[in-house]
C-alpha cells in the first residue's frame, strides 16, 4: 500500500472519488434531494445481504443469496417523502464555495 501512496496513485484516486462526491452533493442539492438518506437507505439494503452468520452467500452462478431479512433498495419513497426545496448544500459541510480545500 505504501508503495500506491509514494507513486501518487491513492492520492489520484481519492482526488477523482472526492470530485464524484462533489457532483453527488451538487446534484443533489439541486434536486432537493438529502443524499444523505438516500445513502442510508442502500446502506440498510447492502447490509441486510448477510445472513445470520454473518456470511453472504452465492448461488452455483455467483449471484447473491438473500436471507429472509433481505430489505431491497427503495429511493422512490425517500423521493416521494421529500418536499423539492433546493438549498445550499455548502452549509452543511461547512464549506463556503469559494473556499480552498
Amino acid at each position: 500500500m505504501e508503495d500506491k501512496i509514494d507513486d501518487g496513485t491513492l492520492a489520484s484516486i481519492f482526488k477523482e472519488a472526492g470530485t464524484i462526491v462533489y457532483l453527488l452533493l451538487e446534484m443533489s442539492n439541486l434536486y432537493g434531494v438529502d443524499l444523505e438518506l438516500v445513502l442510508k437507505e442502500i446502506i440498510k439494503s447492502e447490509s441486510s445481504k448477510v445472513w445470520a452468520d454473518g456470511v453472504i452467500r452465492y448461488d452455483l452462478n455467483g449471484e447473491i443469496l438473500y436471507p429472509p431479512h433481505y430489505h431491497k433498495v427503495n429511493i422512490d419513497t425517500i423521493l416521494h417523502e421529500q418536499v423539492i426545496n433546493p438549498q445550499p448544500i455548502f452549509h452543511r459541510l461547512d464549506i463556503k464555495e469559494n473556499d480552498d480545500v
